[in-house]
């Protein structure tokens, strides 16, 4: 977030730590690619494309992952003297809904899983992961 705004329309423009409202944006922003995703991955299932849908699948799931350490690292922000607690129960709630989905479509097991690791994907002619 603190790339040149040349290279970054979104450039956060302070040099400082993230606020809670650089938080909940981009918690905002991972959220919506989250549901984009699950479209995609279900898009791709449909027509039967299955090493696709898998790739998708695993980002969802990571989409999901950074996320929630996203909701984790509001919390863990001091708020601001003026801020109120609509921002907070906003993302809160925003959380709450995206995990229903998250739920859905992942075991516990991957919804834990370290973000940092390689996903294997079946191959498309064998089934076999690797």
């Amino acid at each position: 977030m603190r790339s040149p705004a040349h290279h970054n329309p979104w450039a956060h423009p302070a040099a400082g730590p993230a606020t809670r409202e650089d938080l909940d944006q981009l918690h905002a922003h991972l959220v919506e690619l989250h549901y984009v995703a699950e479209d995609l991955t279900s898009g791709a299932r449909v027509a039967d494309l299955s090493a696709q849908a898998s790739h998708l699948a695993a980002v969802r799931l990571r989409l999901w992952q950074a996320a929630s350490c996203l909701h984790d690292a509001f919390h863990a922000t001091p708020s601001s003297p003026t801020a109120g607690a609509g921002r907070r129960f906003g993302i809160c709630r925003r959380h709450l809904a995206a995990s229903t989905l998250a739920r859905l479509r992942t075991t516990r097991g991957q919804l834990h899983d370290p973000i940092h690791g390689h996903t294997t994907h079946p191959d498309p002619t064998t089934g076999e992961t690797g």
